[in-house]
């Protein structure tokens, strides 16, 4: 990533087609300037555990939860738009429209078309994974989350059947 990162912007600098276009040279730098920011997006935190009521059921329950509100899908898209996919598009503007052609930036065209490609695919495989509910470990039993222990209600507390889990947070 570092490499991507430093030969993007000196590297295509120093071409001959690229120093006399001053639109070319804030292109680029803009772009450099823009995925450093992506440093300052942390996703990596995570909350303590918390305690919630689960009714054991008979069902299966598909997890329905919107997807794009995962810590995963959130970093691989940011890698995306803030790195990989603005680096190719302006690799290629330079190769095909100015014809700035050398191995490095061939190498890192080829590597930025396949990072995508890559990213692509596990932006599909965490969302068609993350369709599915565990069963419980006490029991063969599929779960329901009802609500959180710390604040019972008067209608949970009148079915029979509720189970405290000590689950982790994302």
């Amino acid at each position: 990533m570092a490499a991507d990162i430093l030969e993007f912007s000196i590297e295509n600098l120093k071409e001959d087609n690229v120093k006399c276009n001053a639109v070319l040279i804030y292109m680029i730098l803009g772009l450099w300037a823009w995925s450093l920011l992506q440093f300052t997006l942390v996703l990596t935190s995570v909350s303590g555990a918390k305690v919630r009521m689960f009714r054991k059921t008979k069902k299966i329950y598909i997890c329905r939860a919107c997807l794009c509100c995962e810590n995963e899908i959130w970093a691989l898209s940011i890698t995306l738009l803030m790195q990989d996919g603005p680096f190719l598009v302006m690799r290629l503007y330079l190769l095909i429209h100015h014809n700035v052609v050398n191995q490095m930036m061939i190498f890192f065209t080829c590597k930025n078309i396949l990072v995508i490609m890559l990213q692509a695919y596990r932006i599909l495989i965490v969302c068609t994974d993350s369709n599915q509910i565990e069963p419980a470990e006490d029991s063969g039993d599929a779960v329901e989350v009802m609500e959180d222990a710390s604040e019972p209600s008067k209608k949970s507390s009148q079915s029979g059947d509720m189970v405290a889990l000590d689950v982790k947070g994302e």
